[in-house]
């Protein structure tokens, strides 16, 4: 209660003594009048997100958001960024574009304010201006490492892909966050070195080829070293993955139907025929270009009842829409897919 809150209830407990019951009834309206404007300071203003929501306690969510040169507009989208998170309530949240690493700090503690019922944790790559990140519920996710990789394969990852290695609910995970070379112009351009009719090396010049090689790298890598864990590949990819397979940079995983499944792939399949303001990661250009890839060991969660998958419209909670998200939050919508474990 406020100093100017204290004197009207003096005033008004002085006249009432008083008997003078005319001014008393002036007091009382003006005494009405400033507690009805007094802010609260121990209430939260309400949520434009407030209608947001997406995890539960018994699933287990992925999200990942590009949040073009995060933070667009400063101190104004930290706090958006977080009431978001807080809301979608997920329970690994993988990142790209990170700018700031000042700002993420100042990002997860503000989740925390917002959300005391969890312990959320912030970690970032230690270099590069896009930078990549992870904020995860340490409460429900036991981390065992967290690394780098391919820090020598600059035309393939022009940002070394980030990765995670987690337990959640007694079984290992392993999610890798990637933000893969942009651009092109829709043709895979691969040099064929042994002059066998196969290409063995992307021209470091062609951003198609670029990314195919980044597709090829990490098909091997997960098969070598992580078979009978749960991986889950996530980002930035910047190319669609419904595409024909000349012109496909990630068909050797779309090949490898054994092995690797796009959780995402209906999304893609649906933002066809003027859908895409609906169904895509990328609505502006448009396009879909924010993935997550699983293994096979998690096509029996992906392909279970409580399974979902969708593409967040944050738009929608906004009053200007698409106009003030791109303005103050991303170019890019949230990808997250929802599972039972």
């Amino acid at each position: 209660m406020n100093d100017i809150f204290r004197t009207i209830v003096r005033l008004c407990w002085g006249l009432l003594r008083s008997n003078n019951y005319k001014r008393t009834g002036s007091l009382f309206c003006l005494f009405i009048f400033i507690s009805c404007a007094v802010e609260k300071d121990d209430e939260m203003p309400a949520s434009q997100f407030s209608g947001l929501s997406f995890g539960t306690e018994n699933t287990i969510e992925i999200l990942t958001w590009n949040l073009e040169n995060f933070p667009k507009s400063d101190e104004q989208t930290v706090e958006y960024v977080a009431q978001i998170l807080t809301h979608l309530n997920c329970d690994i949240v993988a990142l790209q574009e990170i700018s700031s690493g000042s700002y993420f700090n100042v990002l997860v503690n503000r989740c925390n304010q917002l959300d005391e019922g969890n312990e959320w944790v912030g970690v970032k790559t230690s270099s590069g201006s896009y930078g990549l990140a992870y904020i995860y519920k340490a409460n429900r996710i036991n981390v065992e490492d967290i690394f780098e990789i391919f820090e020598q394969e600059n035309i393939a990852f022009p940002r070394e892909p980030f990765i995670i290695d987690c337990d959640i609910n007694g079984s290992s995970f392993v999610l890798i966050n990637n933000h893969l070379k942009c651009c092109g112009d829709g043709t895979i351009d691969s040099i064929d070195t042994n002059i066998d009719g196969t290409p063995d090396i992307p021209n470091e010049n062609d951003d198609e080829a670029r990314r195919q090689s980044a597709s090829f790298f990490l098909e091997e890598y997960i098969l070598n070293n992580y078979s009978e864990s749960n991986v889950i590949v996530v980002g930035d990819l910047n190319d669609d993955i419904h595409e024909p397979r000349l012109s496909n940079v990630f068909w050797n995983f779309i090949e490898n139907s054994e092995h690797f499944k796009f959780v995402d792939m209906q999304l893609a399949l649906n933002g066809e025929n003027e859908q895409h303001w609906t169904y895509w990661s990328y609505p502006s250009w448009p396009s879909h270009i924010d993935h997550i890839l699983v293994n096979k060991k998690l096509f029996d969660e992906f392909e279970n009842n409580a399974s979902t998958v969708t593409t967040i419209e944050l738009e929608d909670y906004f009053p200007n829409g698409w106009a003030d998200y791109d303005e103050f939050i991303s170019d890019h919508r949230p990808v997250a897919w929802k599972f039972s474990f």
